[in-house]
């Protein structure tokens, strides 16, 4: 509430006396031989909230102060079938989407099935913003949300449906995150739920939007709504863990998308860097990467949909998004007669997992106190924790990122917390107890983390020198409020910074053992005689390294 008041003072105080200080404006502080944008927008949005005020009542029926900058590029369909009747969409959809299960794209659905029932005109920002303007709801600056987003800074925020509209219009609200525009990581609303009201006055009933020609059709999870600025990027995917199929329909804007089929699956590395198997970290918008997956994906779909289109993406296709201008649009999962025993059978068994996860364990608990009480410290390992096995692959450094779970069990053996119950594991940062100590003061969350994350650091347990991916191990914590707790815990992955700075699994370091006689007359190396000394030698140019061009230490031994 204090940050609050005074990010509300300093604003105000900014639109009476200027931004800078001497009671100057930003616009007075931008050098005049170079393009600052985002100053530019700050001084367009302060001129803006002088003139109509910085509340929504003065702010209505305005013209936004700042824009998106984007260009426009020129768009086409192309890989996927397209229609353009009714007559052509039911054909398509039965002959490409349910006999070769290849994605489909029907354009003007609005008019040609839902007429009756949407009205594009209250799909628009503008118009939600008049009719549910005092909705809340959650923003991210990523999407689909990923273990590591934390890791990499990525924050939600809580909003208002109109502030949202009107900062995809380019109109950024005062008094919020939202109240500058950033090209780079735009706020949205991904996978929103909105109340039922809202969601019967904007689309009618949820059954009434299944795509026409098929049969059996029954949705896997509740539909949600997309309210995405230009310039969104929605990730390398798959939904549903590939078990479902998927209907996009874009309600207003315009959306760009790339389908990969899951025969491709493997050379979108799933998984590496992101801790989940139905993500992958691959950005379609890299050159190289692009130039690499054009090679390896065969079977690639393109496709373009402008509002009132709607896509349809069999199941277990991966799926990058990019909006190309304000987009609202409505996703949905869904089974018919071929998937819907697959599905029913992948998610029974995730059931399953999740209930042998969390079943009471009194066994483990009288375990764990038996073995923490017979363990201590000593060559550097934390103390008063049982290990169960001690992992394997590289060890963990300081600045390296954790991937784990953890359960944790109260006296009777009850689990009381458990990270199984999210999506995907969680991503820490391995901080040393100095460091730890220091950002918990300076941080409230941090002390209402779990306590499994919180004994973590608090222990040193990342830094026993046996640790590593796999590893298990288990200790007992007491607070003040939950009494005696047993934790159990599971490093999954190793994570570091890669050249980009983005997180990726952490490489085990190869060493080989070569004789000194070949290491002389292959690197030049001098060597001591009777002794052993790591080189570096030209890995690239040696016999040794097999046409991989990786640059890898080996050890000379005489």
């Amino acid at each position: 509430t204090s940050t609050l008041a005074l990010k509300k003072q300093r604003l105000y105080t900014a639109v009476k006396d200027g931004f800078v200080a001497g009671g100057e404006d930003v616009s007075s502080a931008v050098a005049a031989t170079r393009a600052d944008r985002e100053p530019a927008a700050l001084q367009a949005a302060l001129d803006f909230w002088r003139a109509h005020g910085l509340g929504r009542e003065g702010r209505r029926n305005r013209p936004p102060p700042i824009g998106w900058g984007l260009p426009e590029k020129p768009g086409n369909r192309c890989g996927a079938a397209a229609t353009e009747t009714a007559e052509n969409a039911v054909a398509a959809v039965r002959e490409h989407f349910v006999r070769c299960s290849h994605p489909v794209v029907i354009t003007g659905y609005l008019d040609a099935f839902q007429s009756h029932t949407i009205k594009s005109s209250d799909c628009k920002p503008e118009a939600l913003a008049e009719l549910f303007g005092e909705v809340p709801l959650v923003l991210l600056r990523a999407a689909p949300m990923r273990a590591t987003d934390a890791a990499e800074g990525s924050r939600m925020h809580r909003s208002h449906l109109w502030q949202l509209c009107e900062y995809v219009c380019g109109c950024t609200p005062p008094l919020n995150p939202l109240c500058l525009t950033s090209e780079r990581r735009p706020w949205r609303a991904y996978g929103w739920q909105p109340p039922e009201a809202v969601f019967s006055r904007l689309l009618g009933a949820p059954e009434a939007l299944q795509p026409p020609g098929l049969d059996g059709c029954a949705l896997a999870e509740a539909p949600s709504m997309d309210i995405e600025p230009p310039g969104s990027v929605t990730r390398l995917h798959r939904m549903c863990a590939g078990a479902a199929h998927c209907q996009v329909l874009v309600l207003h804007g315009e959306k760009e998308f790339l389908l990969f089929p899951p025969a491709t699956a493997q050379s979108l590395n799933p998984g590496r860097g992101t801790c989940d198997p139905d993500q992958s970290p691959c950005d379609p918008e890299d050159p190289l990467e692009w130039a690499r997956l054009t090679k390896a994906a065969a079977g690639t779909v393109h496709a373009i949909l402008r509002a009132g289109d709607v896509l349809l993406v069999p199941a277990g296709y991966w799926l990058w998004a990019k909006t190309r201008s304000a987009a609202v649009t409505y996703r949905s999962s869904f089974v018919d007669c071929r998937s819907r025993r697959s599905w029913e059978q992948a998610r029974s068994s995730r059931e399953r997992a999740l209930q042998e996860q969390l079943r009471p364990a009194p066994e483990i608990v009288q375990e764990i106190t038996s073995r923490t009480s017979e363990a201590g410290p000593g060559d550097g390992r934390a103390a008063n924790v049982w290990w169960l096995n001690r992992g394997h692959g590289p060890c963990i450094s300081v600045g390296h990122f954790v991937a784990l779970h953890f359960i944790v069990y109260a006296a009777d053996g009850s689990a009381i917390e458990s990270s199984r119950k999210l999506p995907h594991p969680c991503v820490v940062e391995a901080l040393t107890r100095k460091e730890h100590q220091q950002r918990a003061a300076a941080m409230q969350e941090t002390a209402e983390a779990p306590v499994a994350l919180r004994e973590v650091h608090s222990r040193g347990l990342f830094f026993d020198p046996e640790v590593r991916a796999g590893a298990r191990c288990a200790f007992s914590s007491t607070s003040s409020q939950r009494g005696t707790v047993y934790v159990l815990l599971e490093i999954i992955e190793v994570l570091e910074r890669g050249p980009k700075g983005e997180l990726q699994p952490r490489a085990e370091e190869t060493v080989l053992v070569v004789p000194a006689a070949r290491a002389r007359a292959k690197a030049g190396a001098a060597v001591r005689t009777g002794a052993a000394a790591v080189c570096r030698a030209a890995w690239k140019r040696s016999a040794w390294s097999n046409g991989r061009g990786d640059d890898r230490r080996f050890v000379v031994a005489d």
